[in-house]
């Protein structure tokens, strides 16, 4: 009798139950691979030589389909940039509110709209402070928005860091294990749990970055590198550590290398790359943009109008630096400043400054204003701000001004203007007599008005008929009058109108009666002039400070396409803004879910190929307890024939 045979399956059917065991046990564990036992049979030899039947458990086999798992850890580092951006981008949102909350756009929105509320009335000192208000409101707005950007920049960088922490422990893990399964294969064992426990690993990993795995030819090892940099090779891990770099880009590099890498892609750490070196930065220079364009747009057009306070016996501006002021980057360029000299009568006059932007400087330029009338004018550089002042009894403003040089009409009759010059640019404008004779009197006595390029702007009947010192509408908003006299054929006289008072920008970037300092979300704020004196809010567009000129204007300029904001303007780009988000982030809502579709497909794939089916192991666990069994007698039956042989014998 041989009890090789019983024996080897009792062997076979107790290893197969203990395999059924950890595969129940590890049912619900992340990564598990089943295991089913491989049984052979053994050619046993029997007395007298002959050949008898027995089994043994030569392996297990580990479930895996080796291309699914592959496509499984190719789709973690996607779904791990997406959801990281999507996590963050949600905070920006919530950061600038949408269009339909309190948020930014809405901020600017009130702004502007404050000031067609003052248009209505622009001497009503309740409207004023309404406008301070909405003004202090925006800025606020840009400089919280701009805050918690930087917080969460830095938020990103600690996540950076953490998430790295987190590789580096993968890492080195994945080495551990890589050196495990070479010594476990030197015994001759079968290292499945290792294998599971290295997959999941890697699995894990490319939740946090890009993964590339590379099977070592005749070893079980696996090289692993992330966008070209090596993170384990063989059993060596190499650990990557973040830094910032220049420009303020987060970088990541290996710890035994000098080498930085700034475009990282895949996983959280290449969401985090690019929210800290792409998105955040860009958001932030599209409200960087805004908040420079409006300041620089309200200023210029503040600059050159009055309040009810009426004009200046000084004003200090914001400190600037002593460059040039080309180099002040706020987009001084070349041309000139208008200044009005009012005495105590009201009698004012004009004087002319030229602004060279590549070498006049803040002192160069108070120099020139000081030198246009001493004894009643000067202008210094105090503490890096110009500061103007008038002699007491005179004032200063910088209101735009209709000025005509008659001398090239000799006749009797005077010319004059009236009205408020409505263009959008400087022009001279030329008047020139057609027919000569007495104004009023002289049949087809005309005057022809010819703007800057030599085009008829108006012909205006100044002959018979015409009522001597009445105004006739000419070009722009300006009127036209001729005293009684005489007026020689083809003489002519000049006639300035002035749509900008400061065709360089200078007066606005030095701070010069400007409504915003600051030229960043960061930095933007109300000035002390206008927030501490609403009366100082320059609605005005002559002198006295009772119209409304200016602040339409200014209400305009909301509305207005500017070429700082790619076409659009203030009004339009912050609700831009404010959308480009809501859109990177339905976008990225819609790859997360398609993605996470895959992601679902792949695990049910995978739960089919290597997943542990509770009921199915049941019935094995039957069967091999009835194996077990079944040997067991056989054996028991074998015992009792060789006791009663025995017992013959």
């Amino acid at each position: 009798m041989n009890f090789d045979i019983g024996i080897t399956g009792l062997r076979t059917a107790q290893r197969a139950l203990e395999l059924i065991g950890t595969n129940i046990a590890n049912a619900s564990a992340e990564g598990y691979h089943r295991q089913d036992p491989k049984i052979v049979p053994l050619d046993l030899t029997g007395p007298g030589g002959g050949s008898m039947g027995g089994s043994a458990l030569q392996g297990t086999i580990r479930r895996i389909d080796v291309l699914l798992e592959q496509e499984r850890v190719r789709q973690q580092p996607l779904y791990g940039q997406v959801s990281q951006e999507l996590e963050v981008l949600k905070v920006v949102e919530s950061i600038l509110g949408d269009l339909d909350t309190r948020g930014l756009a809405q901020a600017v929105d009130a702004f502007f709209n404050s000031l067609n509320e003052l248009a209505a009335n622009p001497t009503s000192q309740p409207y004023q402070q309404a406008v301070v208000s909405a003004a202090e409101g925006m800025a606020g707005q840009f400089n919280n928005v701009s805050r918690l950007l930087t917080d969460l920049g830095h938020n990103v960088l600690v996540q950076a860091r953490d998430t790295c922490g987190q590789i580096n422990h993968l890492v080195a893990e994945v080495a551990g294990l890589n050196l495990q399964m070479a010594t476990s294969q030197t015994q001759g064992n079968s290292p499945n749990d290792l294998y599971d426990r290295r997959d999941q690993a890697l699995y894990e990993l490319g939740q946090l970055v890009d993964v590339h795995v590379q099977q070592i030819m005749g070893s079980e090892a696996v090289n692993v590198e992330s966008n070209e940099l090596p993170l384990v090779t063989n059993v060596t891990a190499h650990p990557l550590e973040v830094a910032i770099v220049e420009d303020n880009q987060l970088a990541i590099r290996r710890q035994d290398s000098q080498y930085y890498v700034t475009d990282i892609t895949g996983g959280r750490l290449g969401g985090l790359m690019t929210l800290k070196n792409q998105i955040l930065p860009e958001i932030a220079r599209q409200l960087d943009s805004l908040a420079g364009s409006i300041t620089g747009e309200v200023n210029r057009i503040h600059v050159q109008g009055v309040g009810t306070a009426g004009s200046f016996t000084e004003l200090t501006g914001q400190p600037v630096p002593a460059a040039a002021a080309a180099q002040w980057d706020s987009g001084v360029v070349d041309g000139e400043i208008q200044l009005r000299l009012i005495d105590s009568a009201g009698a004012f006059r004009v004087y002319h400054v030229g602004v060279d932007a590549d070498t006049d400087t803040l002192a160069t330029t108070a120099a020139k204003l000081s030198a246009l009338d001493p004894a009643h004018f000067s202008a210094h550089v105090i503490d890096s701000s110009l500061r103007l002042q008038a002699v007491p009894g005179w004032e200063f403003d910088f209101l735009p001004a209709v000025q005509i040089d008659a001398a090239g009409l000799t006749g009797t009759s005077a010319l004059s203007t009236q009205g408020v010059y409505g263009g959008t640019t400087n022009q001279t404008f030329t008047a020139r007599v057609i027919g000569g004779g007495q104004v009023g009197l002289t049949a087809g006595l005309q005057v022809e008005l010819l703007d800057g390029d030599g085009a008829r702007a108006a012909l205006l009947n100044v002959g018979q008929g015409y009522p001597p010192g009445e105004y006739i509408q000419a070009a722009d908003g300006l009127r036209i009058a001729l005293s009684a006299g005489t007026l020689l054929a083809g003489q002519q006289a000049a006639i300035s109108a002035v749509a900008d008072s400061d065709t360089s920008g200078f007066l606005a970037a030095a701070g010069i009666n400007t409504m915003f300092a600051g030229s960043t979300a960061g930095t933007i704020r109300v000035t002390d002039l206008v927030r501490s004196n609403p009366r100082r809010l320059a609605h005005a567009g002559t002198e006295g400070g009772f119209d409304n000129l200016n602040v339409q204007r200014l209400a305009q300029a909301g509305r207005t396409a500017l070429d700082d904001l790619d076409g659009n303007s203030a009004i339009d780009y912050a609700q831009q803004v404010v959308g480009d988000v809501a859109q990177s982030i339905s976008g990225r809502q819609s790859r997360l879910e398609a993605l996470q579709g895959v992601m679902q497909q792949l695990d049910l794939q995978r739960d089919d190929v290597s997943g542990v089916d509770i009921n199915d192991e049941a019935s094995k666990l039957l069967l091999f307890e009835r194996m077990f069994q079944s040997m067991a007698k056989f054996l028991n039956v074998q015992d009792q024939a060789m006791q009663s042989l025995m017992e013959v014998l």
